[in-house]
């Protein structure tokens, strides 16, 4: 075995580690979002006399619960529908409406979360209608973005790119920084309400010292409010870094294997078949290399056609000539990988 084989293999592996590990933490975080989301509800149920914020906060406890075990199923299962369409004869458009699902309950469970920061922020101050109107303009800022990456930017190119964007930076960073805002406001509220409350509620005893009475029930939900906003300002930066050193390693792991994929592939090598990716979106198909021609498929853009090529594709950059209907002038990036 050479190194640069050993190197792809260890590359291969750190990949599958890293996944295994994350479905680990997954499964952790999921169990103890449960265990938090059913006292949660035991809660709000447990109320006997259930205004209208009860039954809206109820409400969204209960799509939450629903939404996150839907994508924690849809996320565990991947893998497993992955190698399903890659050992049989389905197109790869599965993997990617399965994808998009999960992209959708992901967004749907994060609007959820950030509509309920916010309204309770919008809720706290209340008589104040102009930082009201700033809240409601903020959710719906919040909420474009999501919506846009979701349904409109698709296909190759530069509306890919913007896509991904939107979707993977733009949209976290303005949740986070919406958030950060609304648990600042509802923090400056509880302390406006400490302070108030402390001037008219205290006491003096005999030696004329200054005694305050302990909180009240109304300062003990404002502070809870702005912990547990705290804390899932923390747990969605933590998120934010997870996912952008996940697609650092991804971009590593891509980079190295395009670079080593320039050496002649005409010689002995451990592997079979090579799955090869191009473009944007993710198509690729098998190359026994151990055959002199291929006829791969591409589809990308509406285009799609088949062609005859040789291994010497297997070369890092390639440039597709007038074999493919595709626009001239594109460059497409392989990567190499298990077959």
């Amino acid at each position: 075995m050479t190194p640069d084989e050993s190197n792809t293999l260890l590359q291969v592996g750190y990949f599958v580690w890293y996944t295994i590990l994350g479905q680990i933490i997954g499964c952790i975080f999921f169990g103890v979002y449960i265990g938090i989301s059913v006292i949660a509800i035991h809660v709000l149920v447990s109320k006997v006399h259930r205004s209208r914020p009860y039954q809206i906060a109820l409400f969204m406890q209960l799509c939450l619960l629903v939404n996150t075990i839907g994508i924690f199923l849809a996320y565990s299962s991947e893998g497993i529908l992955q190698a399903i369409v890659i050992s049989s004869t389905h197109e790869s458009t599965t993997i990617n409406l399965f994808n998009n699902m999960i992209a959708w309950l992901m967004s749907l469970n994060l609007f959820i979360g950030d509509t309920l920061v916010i309204w309770r922020a919008w809720a706290i101050w209340h008589g104040h209608k102009w930082i009201q109107h700033i809240w409601i303009i903020l959710a719906v800022c919040n909420a474009v973005p999501m919506f846009l990456a979701l349904t409109i930017w698709g296909g190759p190119g530069s509306a890919e790119n913007l896509r991904a964007v939107l979707k993977n930076s733009c949209n976290v960073l303005i949740s986070l920084t919406i958030n950060i805002l609304a648990t600042v406001a509802i923090a400056y509220k509880a302390r406006m309400v400490v302070i108030s409350r402390s001037k008219t509620q205290r006491s003096t005893n005999m030696f004329e010292k200054v005694h305050h009475h302990g909180r009240t029930q109304v300062q003990k939900t404002l502070w809870v409010m702005v912990e547990s906003g705290a804390i899932f300002c923390v747990l969605q930066y933590c998120m934010c870094s997870l996912g952008f050193q996940k697609c650092s390693y991804f971009a590593m792991f891509v980079t190295a294997s395009v670079n080593r994929s320039r050496i002649p592939l005409e010689g002995h090598t451990p592997f079979e078949t090579y799955s090869i990716i191009i473009g944007p979106n993710g198509y690729h198909w098998d190359v026994p290399i151990t055959d002199n021609s291929v006829s791969p498929s591409i589809e990308s853009g509406g285009v799609s056609g088949a062609g005859k090529t040789t291994s010497r594709m297997l070369a890092g950059l390639l440039r597709l000539d007038d074999a493919y209907p595709y626009p001239k002038g594109n460059d497409c990036e392989i990567v190499l990988g298990l077959g």
